[in-house]
């Protein structure tokens, strides 16, 4: 199973992704990551897409690559072109980069 969260629905995606490990790939666009202890995390087995806009040095894309990355998970971080909005699913390059994740070898 492949999930996505969106803004406030990355938080969601990610929790349901560690409690069921048939997720097999996650897709996060913006929302901030449940202030929860690395721990937590590890069932995570899912391999992850974390979409970013261009001027997202910090933010939720820095919080998640926080909580990912610690993980040693196979995680893919994609900046979006300038003005792209990352969490919205109806800009074309999101839905491009979803896509192409999606139908990598293995996810990641």
């Amino acid at each position: 199973m492949d999930v996505a969260g969106f803004g406030g629905g990355a938080p969601l995606a990610a929790f349901l992704a560690v409690v069921r490990p048939e997720v097999a790939r996650l897709v996060l666009a913006g929302g901030d990551p449940p202030n929860l202890p690395v721990s937590a995390w590890e069932p995570l087995e899912a391999d992850a897409l974390v979409l970013r806009g261009a001027d997202q040095d910090g933010g939720p894309a820095a919080g998640w690559a926080a909580t990912l990355e610690g993980l040693g998970r196979r995680v893919s971080f994609e900046t979006l072109a300038d003005g792209v909005v990352a969490d919205d699913p109806a800009e074309p390059e999101v839905r491009e980069r979803i896509v192409a994740f999606l139908r990598r070898p293995g996810g990641g």
